[in-house]
């Protein structure tokens, strides 16, 4: 069964392209079954899409819908719809939407941001990754509150060959 949502979309851009649409009706509905992985909900926002980007009807319909659902969905920020990613390690899983996770988890909360990776279906070793990135990150901030102090030597003035008679093993 076609959804309404990809008839709309093909009877729009028949209209913006003028063509006649039962000419063209057969070979849209005879494709669908290339491309029914797309979502009903993003139809709507690719008209738009498909009217800016292309020059004129495209010659092969099911390819050229496929790279506008590929546009929209980096756009839209996204991802996961169709592909499920294994939920440990899965080296498909699109960096684009790791670096949105982590600005997510900078510039709100932790749980905004487990919701999100929940939503992506972000692996663990993804997520993993963007924490500890984020936690090195933010490491560098606090730097701030340490007392400059630690790690330098308390006796400046005493040369470093002085030092190394009494601390280090040897003759």
């Amino acid at each position: 069964m076609i959804p309404k949502e990809y008839k709309e979309f093909c009877g729009d851009l028949a209209r913006s392209f003028d063509k006649d649409w039962t000419k063209t009706q057969l070979k849209m509905d005879f494709a669908y079954k290339f491309i029914e992985h797309i979502p009903n909900h993003a139809w709507e926002q690719m008209v738009k899409i498909a009217i800016e980007q292309w020059d004129g009807w495209p010659r092969n319909w099911s390819k050229a819908v496929k790279e506008i659902y590929e546009y929209w969905r980096r756009e839209a920020h996204v991802g996961g719809v169709g592909i499920k990613y294994d939920l440990k390690d899965d080296i498909r899983f699109p960096v684009n939407l790791m670096a949105q996770a982590f600005n997510i988890l900078n510039t709100k909360d932790y749980p905004g941001y487990v919701t999100y990776c929940n939503q992506v279906g972000m692996p663990k070793t993804d997520r993993d990754r963007v924490e500890n990135k984020h936690r090195i990150c933010t490491a560098k901030e606090q730097d701030k509150y340490k007392i400059a102090e630690i790690g330098t030597r308390l006796n400046r003035k005493t040369n470093r060959t002085d030092i190394i008679k009494y601390h280090e093993l040897g003759d």
